[in-house]
Protein backbone atom coordinates (compact mmCIF):
# COMPACT_ATOMS: atom_id res chain seq x y z
CA UNK A 1 0.00 0.00 0.00
CA UNK A 2 1.46 3.42 -0.97
CA UNK A 3 1.92 6.10 1.26
CA UNK A 4 -0.90 8.33 -0.56
CA UNK A 5 -2.80 5.36 0.09
CA UNK A 6 -2.15 5.38 3.81
CA UNK A 7 -3.03 9.47 4.15
CA UNK A 8 -6.09 8.85 2.50
CA UNK A 9 -7.47 5.96 5.12
CA UNK A 10 -6.09 8.18 7.69
CA UNK A 11 -8.24 11.37 6.67
CA UNK A 12 -11.53 9.06 5.98
CA UNK A 13 -11.13 7.72 9.29
CA UNK A 14 -10.20 10.33 11.52
CA UNK A 15 -7.11 8.09 13.54
CA UNK A 16 -4.65 8.73 15.31
CA UNK A 17 -1.93 7.84 17.84
CA UNK A 18 -1.02 8.30 21.48
CA UNK A 19 1.21 6.05 23.46
CA UNK A 20 1.00 3.20 20.87
CA UNK A 21 -2.31 2.87 20.72
CA UNK A 22 -5.23 3.46 17.99
CA UNK A 23 -8.08 5.87 18.35
CA UNK A 24 -10.52 6.31 16.30
CA UNK A 25 -12.23 9.82 16.15
CA UNK A 26 -15.02 8.77 13.04
CA UNK A 27 -16.86 5.60 14.59
CA UNK A 28 -19.44 5.71 11.72
CA UNK A 29 -16.66 4.70 9.05
CA UNK A 30 -15.87 1.30 11.78
CA UNK A 31 -16.42 -2.08 9.85
CA UNK A 32 -19.44 -4.10 10.40
CA UNK A 33 -18.20 -7.61 9.12
CA UNK A 34 -15.90 -10.14 10.42
CA UNK A 35 -13.38 -9.62 7.02
CA UNK A 36 -13.37 -5.81 7.33
CA UNK A 37 -12.62 -6.08 11.34
CA UNK A 38 -10.29 -8.88 10.41
CA UNK A 39 -8.35 -5.99 7.66
CA UNK A 40 -8.74 -2.91 10.18
CA UNK A 41 -7.01 -5.05 13.06
CA UNK A 42 -4.12 -5.46 10.91
CA UNK A 43 -4.26 -2.01 9.49
CA UNK A 44 -4.04 -0.39 12.98
CA UNK A 45 -1.24 -2.76 14.05
CA UNK A 46 0.76 -1.37 11.83
CA UNK A 47 -0.33 1.97 11.48
CA UNK A 48 2.00 3.35 14.31
CA UNK A 49 4.89 2.03 12.37
CA UNK A 50 3.49 3.66 9.11
CA UNK A 51 3.34 7.07 10.65
CA UNK A 52 6.79 6.78 11.67
CA UNK A 53 7.84 6.55 8.21
CA UNK A 54 6.16 9.30 7.04
CA UNK A 55 7.50 11.30 9.49
CA UNK A 56 11.04 10.41 8.40
CA UNK A 57 10.33 10.90 4.70
CA UNK A 58 8.95 14.26 5.60
CA UNK A 59 12.38 15.35 7.61
CA UNK A 60 10.17 16.31 10.43
CA UNK A 61 11.87 17.44 13.83
CA UNK A 62 11.13 14.75 16.74
CA UNK A 63 8.88 15.59 19.87
CA UNK A 64 9.15 14.35 23.34
CA UNK A 65 7.87 10.99 22.40
CA UNK A 66 10.20 10.06 19.96
CA UNK A 67 13.31 11.82 21.60
CA UNK A 68 12.26 9.12 24.95
CA UNK A 69 11.83 6.44 22.29
CA UNK A 70 15.36 6.83 20.86
CA UNK A 71 16.91 7.25 24.16
CA UNK A 72 15.41 3.82 25.15
CA UNK A 73 17.45 2.03 22.31
CA UNK A 74 21.35 0.73 22.12
CA UNK A 75 23.05 2.99 22.11
CA UNK A 76 20.60 5.39 23.80
CA UNK A 77 20.29 8.80 22.09
CA UNK A 78 21.76 10.57 24.13
CA UNK A 79 23.20 9.54 27.94
CA UNK A 80 24.56 10.82 31.59
CA UNK A 81 21.67 12.70 32.09
CA UNK A 82 21.59 15.08 35.42
CA UNK A 83 17.40 14.82 35.65
CA UNK A 84 15.85 13.59 32.15
CA UNK A 85 12.64 14.75 33.36
CA UNK A 86 13.62 18.04 33.50
CA UNK A 87 15.75 17.94 30.21
CA UNK A 88 13.07 16.44 27.91
CA UNK A 89 11.39 19.56 26.35
CA UNK A 90 8.62 19.24 23.79
CA UNK A 91 10.84 19.80 20.59
CA UNK A 92 13.87 18.57 22.27
CA UNK A 93 16.51 18.10 25.04
CA UNK A 94 18.30 20.31 27.32
CA UNK A 95 21.98 20.03 28.20
CA UNK A 96 24.00 20.73 30.94
CA UNK A 97 26.79 22.72 31.82
CA UNK A 98 30.01 20.80 33.09
CA UNK A 99 32.98 22.97 32.78
CA UNK A 100 34.48 25.49 31.30
CA UNK A 101 37.39 26.83 28.97
CA UNK A 102 38.88 30.02 28.46
CA UNK A 103 41.37 31.14 25.63
CA UNK A 104 44.62 31.72 26.34
CA UNK A 105 46.07 35.09 25.85
CA UNK A 106 49.43 33.42 26.04
CA UNK A 107 49.30 30.93 23.65
CA UNK A 108 52.43 31.17 21.06
CA UNK A 109 50.82 30.90 17.94
CA UNK A 110 47.36 32.05 16.76
CA UNK A 111 45.08 29.62 15.63
CA UNK A 112 45.08 28.32 12.48
CA UNK A 113 42.71 26.88 9.33
CA UNK A 114 43.00 25.71 6.14
CA UNK A 115 41.53 24.37 3.19
CA UNK A 116 43.25 21.11 4.54
CA UNK A 117 42.23 19.57 8.07
CA UNK A 118 45.59 18.29 8.33
CA UNK A 119 46.75 21.74 8.96
CA UNK A 120 44.59 23.09 11.21
CA UNK A 121 45.43 24.28 14.50
CA UNK A 122 42.80 25.02 16.94
CA UNK A 123 43.24 27.65 20.05
CA UNK A 124 45.18 27.16 22.70
CA UNK A 125 42.57 26.92 25.99
CA UNK A 126 42.45 26.76 29.71
CA UNK A 127 40.10 24.98 32.72
CA UNK A 128 38.31 28.05 34.07
CA UNK A 129 38.29 27.29 37.87
CA UNK A 130 34.74 27.84 39.92
CA UNK A 131 34.57 31.26 41.84
CA UNK A 132 32.43 29.33 44.58
CA UNK A 133 31.03 25.87 45.38
CA UNK A 134 30.01 24.69 41.91
CA UNK A 135 29.36 28.46 40.35
CA UNK A 136 31.38 30.41 37.92
CA UNK A 137 31.35 34.15 37.86
CA UNK A 138 32.52 34.90 34.41
CA UNK A 139 33.98 38.47 32.90
CA UNK A 140 32.73 40.02 29.35
CA UNK A 141 34.31 37.58 27.08
CA UNK A 142 34.16 34.21 25.01
CA UNK A 143 34.19 30.65 26.59
CA UNK A 144 34.18 27.25 25.45
CA UNK A 145 31.89 24.68 27.42
CA UNK A 146 31.79 21.36 27.75
CA UNK A 147 27.99 19.25 28.19
CA UNK A 148 27.53 16.46 30.52
CA UNK A 149 26.11 14.99 28.41
CA UNK A 150 27.14 12.38 25.87
CA UNK A 151 25.12 12.29 22.65
CA UNK A 152 25.54 9.18 19.66
CA UNK A 153 23.49 10.39 16.69
CA UNK A 154 21.96 7.52 14.41
CA UNK A 155 22.06 7.40 10.64
CA UNK A 156 18.81 8.37 10.09
CA UNK A 157 19.36 11.69 12.01
CA UNK A 158 21.29 14.80 12.93
CA UNK A 159 20.66 18.13 15.48
CA UNK A 160 21.04 21.16 16.01
CA UNK A 161 21.59 22.74 19.04
CA UNK A 162 20.14 26.51 20.78
CA UNK A 163 20.61 28.66 23.18
CA UNK A 164 18.14 28.36 26.32
CA UNK A 165 16.11 32.44 25.76
CA UNK A 166 17.06 32.77 29.65
CA UNK A 167 20.79 32.88 28.74
CA UNK A 168 19.99 35.19 25.85
CA UNK A 169 17.77 37.19 28.15
CA UNK A 170 20.84 37.54 30.23
CA UNK A 171 23.03 38.95 27.92
CA UNK A 172 24.84 35.61 26.70
CA UNK A 173 24.98 33.84 23.72
CA UNK A 174 25.84 30.49 22.32
CA UNK A 175 27.09 29.43 19.26
CA UNK A 176 27.40 25.32 17.84
CA UNK A 177 28.16 23.90 15.13
CA UNK A 178 25.93 20.52 13.36
CA UNK A 179 25.70 17.11 15.10
CA UNK A 180 26.27 15.20 11.93
CA UNK A 181 24.73 12.07 11.25
CA UNK A 182 26.73 9.19 13.16
CA UNK A 183 28.43 11.43 15.38
CA UNK A 184 29.32 10.45 19.39
CA UNK A 185 30.59 12.54 22.01
CA UNK A 186 30.26 14.83 24.54
CA UNK A 187 30.47 18.22 22.88
CA UNK A 188 31.83 21.50 23.86
CA UNK A 189 30.10 25.46 22.18
CA UNK A 190 31.21 28.27 22.01
CA UNK A 191 29.92 30.84 24.68
CA UNK A 192 29.99 34.68 25.15
CA UNK A 193 29.32 36.66 27.58
CA UNK A 194 28.28 39.93 26.35
CA UNK A 195 26.87 41.71 29.45
CA UNK A 196 29.25 43.92 30.97
CA UNK A 197 28.15 42.92 34.55
CA UNK A 198 29.41 39.82 34.02
CA UNK A 199 27.32 36.47 35.16
CA UNK A 200 27.19 33.54 37.13
CA UNK A 201 26.33 29.68 35.75
CA UNK A 202 25.94 27.16 38.31
CA UNK A 203 27.33 23.61 37.43
CA UNK A 204 24.94 21.52 35.46
CA UNK A 205 22.91 24.39 34.77
CA UNK A 206 20.65 23.78 31.68
CA UNK A 207 22.09 26.21 28.82
CA UNK A 208 21.19 24.67 25.40
CA UNK A 209 18.68 22.74 23.76
CA UNK A 210 19.13 20.24 21.37
CA UNK A 211 16.73 19.65 18.84
CA UNK A 212 16.82 16.03 16.41
CA UNK A 213 15.42 16.13 12.73
CA UNK A 214 14.78 12.87 10.82
CA UNK A 215 16.35 12.26 7.55
CA UNK A 216 14.85 11.65 4.34
CA UNK A 217 17.31 8.90 3.80
CA UNK A 218 19.61 7.62 6.05
CA UNK A 219 23.10 8.16 5.36
CA UNK A 220 25.04 5.15 4.52
CA UNK A 221 28.62 6.65 6.13
CA UNK A 222 28.42 8.55 9.13
CA UNK A 223 30.76 11.23 10.63
CA UNK A 224 34.15 10.20 11.11
CA UNK A 225 36.02 13.52 11.61
CA UNK A 226 38.82 14.47 14.49
CA UNK A 227 35.89 15.41 17.33
CA UNK A 228 34.11 11.59 17.14
CA UNK A 229 34.30 10.11 20.51
CA UNK A 230 35.19 13.29 22.14
CA UNK A 231 35.37 13.47 25.87
CA UNK A 232 34.45 9.92 26.29
CA UNK A 233 36.99 9.43 28.49
CA UNK A 234 37.51 12.30 30.84
CA UNK A 235 40.93 13.52 31.86
CA UNK A 236 42.23 13.11 34.70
Amino acid sequence: MCILSVLLILNTLGTKIEDGKYQSLNTAVLPRNHEDVQFYKTFCMNLEAVQRRIQQMTGGALDRASILRRIKTNPPLIEGFIDLPSQLQINGVDLTLHSILGFSSLASKPSFLGKDDGQRKIAETFTVPESGDGFWLLESGSYLVNFNEMVNIPLDLMALGRARSSLLRSGVALHTAVWDSGYSGRSQALLVVYHPNKIILERATRIMQLVFFTLETPVEKGYEGIYQNEGKVESP
